[in-house]
């Protein structure tokens, strides 16, 4: 975890209870990785190392759900 991931504890008395954490970056995330393969109900970023675009597009089209993706570069 690079950063995030904290547990917040909201004002309001009412939701004391409740499960809150910050957002947070996850690093050198793999395929195979639980964080990877199901859908994270959190604001939580996973960043994949890649060498090609080749590897990216195939990684991105190898998903049962397709819910989200984003590519970042230098």
């Amino acid at each position: 975890m690079l950063c995030g991931g904290d547990r917040v504890v909201p004002a309001d008395p009412e939701l004391r209870d409740g499960y809150y954490l910050s957002p947070c970056i996850l690093t050198d995330v793999t395929d195979d990785m639980e964080v990877a393969r199901e859908e994270i109900f959190g604001a939580v970023a996973c960043l994949f190392p890649f060498t090609s675009e080749d590897e990216v597009i195939r990684r991105a089209n190898n998903t049962p759900f397709g819910l989200a993706g984003g590519v970042f570069t230098r």
